[in-house]
């Protein structure tokens, strides 16, 4: 139980009314900050965490 408690309160919240580009600029905020080499894009990620999980995740772009 502690566990899920930790792993809750290392999560990053967002505001109900966060923009796509707030959450695109956050998303790449939190990339940078893993341990990962260079280069890398959050396309890319996107694209291996797919083709790991299966699914497709796209980025929309933002509206303004």
């Amino acid at each position: 139980m502690r566990s899920r408690e930790a792993e809750a309160s290392r999560r990053v919240r967002l505001p109900a009314a966060a923009t796509p580009r707030k959450l695109r600029e956050r998303c790449e905020s939190a990339v940078r900050r893993l341990p990962i080499p260079a280069p890398f894009t959050l396309e890319g990620f996107l694209e291996q965490v797919g083709d790991h999980s299966g699914r497709r995740i796209e980025l929309l772009p933002a509206i303004l």
